[in-house]
């Protein structure tokens, strides 16, 4: 999963109304158009923010920030 793909993810997943009926099932294949992990996604996220650029870090983290305000 790309960065890309995790932060577009994980924003649909916050803003989805009935996100507190999701299913965390061990059998769920992981793969972002199958049956993606929201956890997953944010855990990229989190990754991601520790690798980039410290500019590029700050606007992820508030970007990360805004979403999570959602949650």
């Amino acid at each position: 999963m790309t960065v890309a793909q995790a932060l577009a993810y994980w924003e649909a997943f916050v803003r989805y109304e009935y996100r507190w009926f999701w299913v965390d099932i061990a059998t769920k294949c992981g793969e972002l158009y199958c049956c993606p992990d929201p956890w997953g996604a944010r855990d990229v996220l989190q990754n991601a923010a520790r690798a980039l650029p410290r500019k590029s870090a700050r606007e992820l983290r508030k970007r990360l920030d805004e979403l999570d305000a959602l949650y």
